[in-house]
């Protein structure tokens, strides 16, 4: 048996989005039909356009649904399912953005991540739904590869003189978390990976380590070190383990890598 798995940003967001109320129709129709055993998500900002997908879902089989709640317009994560769901819960990130970026909305919104354990035939699976910190640049550099060895060193002195502290800050934090263990990641695969020029790129680092601990939580640790990075994993003896969302990065890059 497989199992098939769809993610999708909606651009849900009321009065901002264009044309959302056709786009929720467009996709509740697709809904109705569809032959995914798992939906993911993201921006679903509109609590009347969440019971509309859920309505739509359930037409096709998709009997069993979550809205996750978080922050003040809600996390905008909804996950569906053909399987039972067994357990639920709803994690939000505590680097989640800046309180004084209105126009960006994104510690207003709550991001988090929300879990769902199915049951199915192939026994009990874990399902991650996450949308990560928007990216508002989407320019990338490549650091240069002693700042970044430096940086997992923890020598910020080095990336001050190099000009180049927001690269040293984002490879110091996720190379200080891999050479602990923690992400089963060699330091030598950061090299060479892009770092994204934006100043939220620190944070979105941050949220993927976290998340990475709350996969390992929830899930009894059935993410190993070599599958921590995947988008599905098991361990002997463990569950099927599912990550699926906007994760806001490109291949590539620190992220991601």
């Amino acid at each position: 048996m497989s199992l098939s798995v769809l993610t999708l940003n909606i651009w849900g967001l009321w009065l901002v989005s264009k044309q959302r109320a056709e786009r929720v129709k467009h996709i509740c129709d697709y809904l109705r039909t569809c032959t995914e055993d798992v939906v993911l998500l993201q921006e679903v900002w509109v609590d009347d356009d969440a019971q509309l997908l859920i309505r739509a879902g359930r037409a096709a089989g998709l009997t069993h649904a979550t809205h996750f709640r978080s922050g003040v317009f809600g996390s905008g994560l909804v996950t569906l399912s053909r399987h039972a769901i067994a357990r639920h819960g709803v994690w939000r990130y505590a680097a989640g953005g800046y309180a004084s970026s209105i126009g960006c909305g994104d510690y207003y919104a709550g991001k988090g991540v929300g879990w769902v354990r199915l049951s199915t035939p192939l026994g009990e699976v874990d399902v991650f739904n996450t949308h990560l910190h928007a990216n508002y640049c989407h320019d990338y550099r490549q650091p240069d590869a002693s700042l970044v060895r430096a940086a997992a060193a923890a020598t910020a002195s080095i990336g001050e003189e190099r000009g180049d502290t927001a690269a040293a800050s984002a490879a110091a934090a996720a190379l200080e978390a891999a050479g602990r263990g923690r992400l089963g990641v060699p330091a030598e695969a950061w090299l060479g990976s892009r770092v994204a020029d934006d100043d939220d790129a620190g944070l979105r680092v941050s949220q993927l380590l976290e998340l990475t601990e709350i996969m390992r939580l929830a899930s009894g640790d059935a993410c190993n070190g070599s599958d921590a990075t995947a988008s599905s994993s098991s361990s002997s003896g463990g569950r099927l383990v599912v990550l699926g969302g906007d994760l806001n990065c490109k291949p590539d890059t620190l992220e991601v890598d």
